[in-house]
């Protein structure tokens, strides 16, 4: 999104915000790679999250910053589908606990396959926390890319 803004010559306050998060994100990186030593949970992604909604709304960048988080809406399309519309009780600890094999690679327990992006994955090919995270990490960032291209047409 930093990219995006520059290069669109967005307002001074939307790109320190975005410099900001660059920062914040860079810093909790240095912590946060496998093994994760700090865990920010829900108030930090809130929180990075509402930063990263008002840097994209004071840019006016709306569609890049949608087209940026593509990965997420299947967490929250999922979240609700799962949790309102099929009514799944235990979602949340299936969720919390995938099947870690004796070779050391994950997978999601049955019938939770669709429950998240990471157990999507998992269930098409089991492998490692560190594969995985570079999965999710490679998904986003192709998302990214996307919205810096597109942003230039």
């Amino acid at each position: 999104m930093l990219v995006i803004l520059l290069v669109r010559g967005s307002p001074e306050h939307s790109v320190i915000i975005m410099a900001a998060l660059v920062g914040a994100a860079i810093g909790l990186y240095a912590f946060n790679r496998y093994p994760a030593k700090v865990f920010i949970g829900d108030i930090g992604t809130l929180g990075m999250g509402a930063a990263l909604a008002a840097g994209i709304i004071l840019g006016h960048i709306e569609l890049y910053g949608i087209i940026a988080i593509l990965p997420a809406f299947y967490e929250g399309f999922a979240t609700f589908y799962y949790s309102q519309i099929q009514c799944v009780p235990d979602r949340r600890h299936a969720c919390h606990h995938p099947i870690i094999r004796e070779d050391g690679n994950l997978e999601p327990p049955k019938g939770a396959e669709r429950y998240t992006l990471a157990y999507l994955l998992l269930s098409r090919k089991p492998m490692t926390e560190q594969q995985l995270v570079r999965t999710l990490l490679g998904l986003y960032s192709l998302a990214a890319i996307a919205a810096i291209i597109l942003s230039f047409l």
